[in-house]
């Protein structure tokens, strides 16, 4: 009956969702993938990851670069809800399709033109279409990175009558971190089908192999050879505090630091510009930039160099994490050995947070005077600065290795190569 319910839902909500995209430039982007017409033409042995947005793709693509080396056989697809996360996955060289509004009719149209032989849903993706969709079509599928926060736990615990019957029928439940295990056990009653794995996410590999690599790099962005404070995947409003520590203590010396401000989506790339220009704040737009810059301040508004920018900095504020978006990875920098700091958001990164302060290894950051400290650290205090260093080290290592545990649940439901 549910199902049905939702079916004639789809039927009224689908025609006035893709009116309302037709409206908008961003939404006629890829429109026609939305309504189920993928540029597919021929059957093919395909296995199909899926990440809500940029954040779950990029979380995804250690585990599919494997899946295409050791699954020659197979086309490895991409399916994503925004034009970030698409651009993401083209970028890593694999088709790549914005999944349909979550309608069976559209689902089918898109998804019965492979043959697959699993989809893979990344983290709380549980669309009732899509698993309507995969069961209709006797496709294989399994969650992995599986993680409820405590911030969306009560939503999960309310809607658990209509998510149990579709979390029920996953093959397998890859959980990120144990007390994951518990809330998903709790809500799908299948605990053979659970396991604790970790996060594919964590175990990118960096583009940057050594210190002498980082420094060359460094040359292109800045010419002083001054410590480098990073904030990464900055959110409107995260700059409040920073932006008054950082013209601080570059009035008292522009020859203290330089700085790297990365917003985190290129429409508020203009947003911060203007911040900028409203502190009388001397900067390069790295798009403009023609040689190393000799301003104390980047703004990175370009896609694609935050890693690289990371391996150079020494010390980085990771965003996300003021604003209540929960925070962004941090392991993008501390697999450099960046010291960290971040806001009080973390529920999505929550693990990585509990570890580093259980070593005093992560700042954070709830005032001025908090930025006000990592400058100091970053400048004033190099035995701190190292220590902070170990510590992004060894958590790293910690938090590695679930994309191999993952492969290996994968051979088991549909073999090797």
């Amino acid at each position: 009956m549910i199902r049905i319910i939702y079916w004639f839902c789809g039927l009224v909500l689908t025609p006035i969702l893709a009116f309302l995209f037709f409206l908008f430039p961003k939404g006629r982007l890829y429109l026609s993938e939305r309504l189920g017409i993928w540029p597919l033409r021929v059957l093919e042995d395909a296995i199909v990851l899926h990440g809500a947005s940029l954040g779950e793709v990029q979380g995804l693509m250690p585990l599919a670069k494997k899946l295409r080396d050791i699954y020659k056989g197979c086309s490895i697809i991409i399916t994503t809800t925004s034009p970030t996360g698409r651009a993401c996955g083209e970028k890593n060289s694999f088709r790549t399709f914005l999944l349909p509004f979550d309608w069976e009719p559209l689902l089918i149209n898109a998804l019965s033109s492979l043959n697959i032989k699993l989809f893979v849903i990344s983290e709380t993706e549980i669309w009732p279409g899509l698993i309507y969709t995969l069961q209709k079509l006797n496709i294989t599928w399994i969650i992995i990175n599986g993680r409820i926060s405590d911030k969306s736990w009560d939503f999960y615990k309310a809607f658990a009558a209509l998510l149990r019957p579709l979390l029920k029928n996953a093959d397998k439940i890859l959980v990120a971190d144990e007390v994951s295990v518990g809330r998903f056990s709790d809500l799908c009653l299948k605990n053979d089908s659970i396991k604790l794995v970790g996060n594919t996410k964590y175990d990118f590999v960096s583009l940057v192999t050594s210190d002498s690599e980082a420094q060359k790099i460094k040359k292109n962005y800045f010419n002083a050879d001054l410590p480098v404070l990073t904030l990464g995947s900055l959110r409107p409003g995260e700059e409040k505090f920073w932006l008054s520590a950082i013209v601080e203590i570059l009035s008292k010396s522009k020859n203290s630091l330089r700085v790297v401000l990365a917003p985190r989506h290129p429409e508020k790339f203009e947003y911060f510009a203007e911040i900028l220009r409203n502190e009388n704040l001397e900067f390069t737009r790295r798009t403009t930039q023609k040689s190393a810059s000799a301003e104390p301040i980047l703004l990175l508004d370009t896609l694609g160099e935050l890693s690289k920018v990371y391996a150079f900095s020494n010390f980085s504020f990771i965003g996300g994490s003021i604003e209540a978006y929960g925070g962004h990875n941090p392991l993008e920098a501390m697999i450099y050995g960046c010291p960290i700091a971040m806001g009080s958001s973390v529920y999505t990164v929550q693990d990585i947070v509990s570890k580093l302060k259980e070593m005093d290894g992560i700042i954070t950051i709830d005032s001025v005077e908090d930025c006000n400290r990592v400058i100091s650290i970053l400048v004033d205090q190099p035995e701190k600065l190292s220590y902070l260093k170990e510590c992004s080290l060894k958590v790293t290592k910690h938090f590695q290795g679930a994309t191999a545990a993952v492969l290996a649940e994968i051979e088991e439901l549909i073999g090797g190569t």
